[in-house]
């Protein structure tokens, strides 16, 4: 029984809604975004959302935005993936890993606070799997007075806010949920991605949710960011057909980042079934988490605590007391029966790119260690019952011939 990794859900209602767009004309931004757009603000419960081409475009916009640049530090996970940080270097500014949560694969708040230097602008933390950080013991740290007095802005927007932004990367966690809050407004700017192996996706595409505290204005940090997505036009392609024709202005330093209609498309056709696709993870998660239960040599990830609910993104299990090497060898042997497994991260300072920037593994040794040892299981709408079943009897055949 072949099963892949994580195939996009294409069923006849998306391939219809994107027919819809074809036959309409517009192809690229247009109707179906500005629809999109709307329906993920209303359906996170914040004022705005944004439409981009993808979570890293989007990730730099916002640090971009709130004048990150040259000297300026923004604290990340060592244990992310790579877009985390680049977006970070591609400001001119210095990401700051700090090591992952000794018993978790999030976000250490002890870690984070050892961080925190006047340079600091901004903390990006990652929902790993889609499992939401502790937002709240994050907001308490960058609340408190000794460290909103570090705070020393050098932009408008910093001054405004006046303290340290909390920008989530929550490329995973459509859907999941904090204390009662869904991802998307929980942290100041929230970044979501639309990829094809995400929960939602437009094939390729991210979407930014404005959730800036009062007196700050999302509607205009909406305006203009939507404004640069298009090359700094005063109006989009479609405005100028609703309204006045050929004739518009350039107004910012812009980039090429938007969504186009057909990408809008899927994403509206998912998100119409998006519950059902989202309990049908969990459905799957709660298989895996049944038939590995008290499976030597693993430890099993959550879906659910008194805080939090996951949107079952990722399955990532541990092989606990193996190397490296046994954990290599367990994903070969599930590829020898044709299941495909993935690992969820490669930490940062394992790559040599990051070590180059003198990022080093033997500083990072939770991340190192959680990278090592992680798998990646299947996990999809699609997936049936009985190909959950030879996933979990796959993986346990593998675990007793290498861990002994």
């Amino acid at each position: 029984m072949k099963i892949p990794f994580s195939p996009p859900f294409i069923n006849e209602v998306v391939i219809e809604e994107v027919l819809d767009s074809l036959r309409s004309g517009w192809i690229t931004t247009g109707p179906k975004v500005g629809k999109l757009e709307s329906f993920m603000a209303e359906w996170v419960g914040v004022e705005k959302a944004l439409c981009v081409n993808s979570a890293s475009a989007g990730m730099q916009l916002m640090l971009e935005w709130f004048g990150v640049g040259k000297g300026d530090e923004v604290i990340i996970p060592a244990y992310t993936y790579a877009s985390t940080a680049t977006s970070v270097l591609h400001c001119g500014a210095t990401p700051v890993m700090v090591d992952a949560h000794p018993t978790s694969f999030e976000l250490s708040i002890k870690n984070v606070e050892q961080a925190i230097t006047e340079r600091t602008k901004v903390i990006i933390p990652v929902d790993i799997g889609g499992w939401p950080c502790d937002y709240d013991a994050l907001f308490s740290l960058i609340q408190r007075e000794e460290i909103r007095s570090k705070f020393s802005p050098n932009h408008h927007h910093q001054t405004q806010l006046g303290r340290i932004l909390v920008m989530a990367d929550a490329a995973h966690s459509i859907g999941s949920y904090y204390k009662g809050r869904k991802s998307g407004a929980i942290a100041d700017l929230t970044v979501v991605s639309l990829h094809a192996v995400k929960n939602v996706t437009s094939a390729e595409g991210g979407v930014l949710f404005f959730n800036l505290p009062t007196p700050r204005n999302n509607e205009d940090a909406y305006r203009s960011n939507k404004i640069i997505t298009q090359n700094g036009h005063s109006k989009n392609v479609h405005e100028r057909a609703l309204k006045d024709g050929w004739r518009y202005d350039i107004i910012a330093l812009g980039k090429k980042i938007n969504m186009t209609d057909l990408g809008a498309a899927i994403a509206m056709a998912q998100m119409g079934q998006v519950e059902a696709m989202h309990q049908r993870r969990i459905e799957i998660f709660n298989q895996y988490l049944k038939g590995f239960q008290n499976t030597p040599h693993l430890i099993l990830p959550s879906i659910s605590d008194q805080d939090r609910r996951g949107n079952g993104h990722l399955f990532m299990i541990q092989l606990k007391g193996c190397s490296v090497d046994q954990r290599d060898e367990v994903i070969s042997l599930v590829k020898d029966m044709e299941i495909a497994l993935n690992v969820h991260f490669v930490s940062l300072p394992q790559f040599t790119y990051f070590q180059s920037l003198g990022y080093l593994p033997e500083n990072f040794p939770v991340a190192v260690q959680l990278s090592n040892s992680e798998i990646s299981l299947p996990i999809y709408p699609q997936l049936t019952d009985d190909q959950v079943q030879s996933v979990i009897e796959a993986v346990k055949s593998a675990i007793s011939q290498v861990c002994i």
